[in-house]
């Protein structure tokens, strides 16, 4: 008697179970944010050395005041702030000259960006990147 009622309950039940699995696996899946992007990563990390050993080489010019390096996933950012006398074009060449220092392997896998900033009378703050697959950098005054 209650037999066309059953199998449309259990016909629904399925679909609500089917529905709660596919909407849980879009908005709460796994806790990987990057997907595959990162895959191989392990290979060229940037280790916490060669952050020292960038923060040294860019300490050494007496242009640099202070620097700071820091990635997240597939992007370096190289954060350089100048002393008062420094020209934006010595600024920049200094940026550039840090690809030198940074393995060939990492330069082809990491995004870099870059932060220049000299504060006092003739401030600036201006912003570099550089894409993995490009060889320069491309500068915004901000």
């Amino acid at each position: 008697r209650h037999k066309l009622l059953t199998i449309i309950c259990s016909l629904a039940i399925v679909v609500i179970i089917i529905m709660v699995v596919v909407l849980f696996s879009f908005f709460v899946g796994g806790n990987d944010k990057y997907g595959s992007r990162l895959d191989g990563i392990e290979k060229v990390e940037l280790t916490k050395e060669d952050k020292k050993e960038l923060k040294e080489f860019l300490e050494d010019y007496e242009e640099v005041s202070t620097s700071s390096i820091r990635t997240q996933g597939k992007i370096i950012y190289i954060n350089i702030k100048f002393k008062e006398d420094v020209s934006l074009d010595t600024a920049k060449k200094v940026a550039v000259d840090t690809l030198g220092e940074i393995d060939e392997d990492q330069l082809k896998f990491y995004d870099l960006g870059y932060f220049l900033t000299k504060e006092g009378e003739e401030s600036y703050n201006v912003t570099g990147t550089k894409n993995a697959k490009l060889d320069t950098i491309s500068w915004i005054k901000s």
